[in-house]
């Protein structure tokens, strides 16, 4: 079955990643676990199962669960999301059931205090 995936434009992060160098991949995985945290609060719970199931992937990691993300092909991107199979269906709802998103409003939070961190970003482009 393939998998949905929501695109978000990224040309801000991406103008402040291009003047980060090596750092790069330290600042894309710090955005992701702040997207992670955030949709595991929004995840809506029942067992608890799709809470638990979402995780950040990087390039050079492993995936957990029968039904892993995606690796990323390329090095400064992550891929946020569950492992569950049903999590697509919980974020874009069915024709027998609504929609209860979780990751794109995570995403949208995250993309909207992107100030918070300015100061990280800044140590990590100057190599602290």
């Amino acid at each position: 079955m393939p998998r949905p995936e929501i695109t978000v434009d990224t040309s801000g992060i991406n103008r402040i990643l291009r003047n980060l160098g090596g750092n790069r991949d330290k600042v894309v995985r710090r955005i992701a676990l702040e997207v992670e945290a955030r949709a595991k609060q929004k995840a809506p719970v029942d067992t608890g199962a799709l809470r638990a199931s979402i995780y950040t992937r990087t390039s050079n990691e492993q995936a957990p669960g029968p039904h892993p993300i995606p690796a990323p092909t390329e090095p400064g991107v992550a891929h946020v999301g569950p492992s569950v199979e049903y999590g697509v269906y919980q974020e874009l709802g069915t024709s027998r059931m609504a929609a209860q998103p979780y990751l794109g409003p995570a995403v949208a939070e995250v993309r909207a205090n992107l100030e918070r961190f300015r100061d990280e970003f800044r140590d990590l482009a100057e190599g602290r």
